[in-house]
């Protein structure tokens, strides 16, 4: 795993209740050279986001108060930026379904557990996208 150049590094937002697996994808992401953010639900984001806006934002599609979806529309809403990525995560395909057909809102899915070539994939074209 190389370092990225600074002019590829993103700005990361993981958004997921489970905090033990988003400090374990943020240190994965920040070995990779990006920064990294990790909020706990989807009320929390909409707040962070106000103060720093991320380039690439993973989020748990099933989450309390405001679920995944919910919250990645809100998002969409609130940073009118065409080359934010959103990415859905979830443990269960069923969720994944349903952000699917949110084509919107979600330019990725990934399923829990992360493969980490898929992860890094996404970051690349991200930060190729930002560029």
């Amino acid at each position: 795993m190389v370092k990225v150049p600074p002019n590829r590094q993103l700005k990361v937002m993981i958004v997921d209740d489970n905090v033990e697996f988003a400090q374990s994808l943020c240190a994965l992401v920040t070995a990779w050279g990006h920064d990294c953010e990790i909020v706990e639900d989807g009320e929390k984001a909409l707040i962070a986001v106000r103060d720093n806006i991320p380039d690439l934002i993973i989020l748990d599609i099933l989450m309390p108060y405001l679920d995944g979806i919910e919250t990645g529309r809100a998002l969409r809403a609130q940073i009118r930026r065409a080359n934010l990525v959103i990415v859905a995560i979830s443990a269960w395909a069923q969720n994944l379904d349903k952000a699917l057909s949110e084509a919107e809102v979600f330019n990725h899915r990934l399923m829990k557990p992360v493969r980490n070539e898929e992860l890094e994939r996404i970051l690349e074209r991200a930060a190729e996208a930002l560029n």
